[in-house]
């Protein structure tokens, strides 16, 4: 551990690191990036579940008057051989995202009068399919009997409350693989970025051993802005500051590298 983190530092700046680094193998630069990868995810799943897994916990603990209060309490829904009634007056709008109309038969000019909302009819249930326009129709026929009050509601959604205790290590566990996917993508970033890398050598006039070199040296560089990025994303919630911030800190620790590795190598 005392080595990776003697490393990252070296990453960061250190003209005898990189001088050094382009002799060793590509399995070096590797493993010091997945290494690297593994630290920086465990820490963002430690830090982002702190705060989110308290805010999951409380929300599933009390599912039933989160969830539940958004059902009315003078609303009753019976399902019968596959037709739905109520016992309210109809179109009946349940914030904006429903509308129940079991009176009026489907049309697509009806529906557009009730906006993006969910239509529930007599026969089917109409769910808007985004920004695309289209529709998901479900006929109610395969549904089986059965009567929905608000009290109802409060009950199942306390039993999946209490069935839920799962969800929290789950949301762990995808925090830590979706933070190192992110690492996934940084590698296939750098197979086209690693490109300006090897231009910038050229132009400083640095031998970094071609295309392979350029990628092992951009392995390295974007020590700094994951860093950066990940205390950006933890603070602010933001992945970025502007476009190209990534980049453009990544050829700067190249370059700032690259340079002073070029005038101790000269003196050599």
């Amino acid at each position: 551990m005392r080595e990776l983190f003697a490393s990252i530092k070296a990453s960061i700046y250190s003209p005898a690191y990189y001088r050094d680094l382009l002799a060793k193998p590509f399995s070096y630069s590797l493993k010091y990036y997945l290494k690297f990868a593994l630290i920086v995810s465990f820490v963002m799943t430690v830090v982002l579940s702190a705060r989110i897994i308290p805010v999951v916990n409380d929300f599933l603990g009390n599912l039933d008057s989160n969830v539940g209060k958004y059902y009315p309490a003078e609303l009753i829904m019976t399902i019968k051989n596959g037709e739905l009634s109520t016992n309210v007056k109809e179109p009946y709008f349940m914030e904006d995202f429903l509308v129940i109309d079991t009176k009026t038969p489907f049309s697509a000019e009806q529906f557009a009068k009730y906006g993006d909302r969910v239509w529930l009819t007599k026969n089917e249930i109409i769910v808007p399919k985004g920004s695309s326009g289209g529709l998901q129709i479900q006929p109610l026929k395969d549904i089986p009997d059965f009567v929905v009050t608000k009290d109802k509601v409060g009950s199942w959604l306390a039993i999946i409350g209490s069935k839920a205790g799962f969800v929290p290590y789950l949301l762990v566990f995808a925090i830590f693989v979706l933070s190192f996917l992110v690492f996934g993508w940084r590698m296939l970033y750098l197979l086209i970025f690693s490109l300006a890398i090897w231009l910038l050598a050229k132009i400083l006039g640095f031998d970094i051993k071609g295309y392979g070199g350029a990628y092992r040296v951009g392995l390295h560089a974007m020590t700094v802005p994951i860093l950066l990025h990940s205390l950006l994303f933890v603070v602010t919630g933001r992945a970025d500051l502007f476009a190209f911030d990534f980049t453009i800190v990544m050829l700067v620790i190249a370059s700032l590298n690259l340079v002073a590795t070029k005038k101790i190598t000269s003196q050599v």
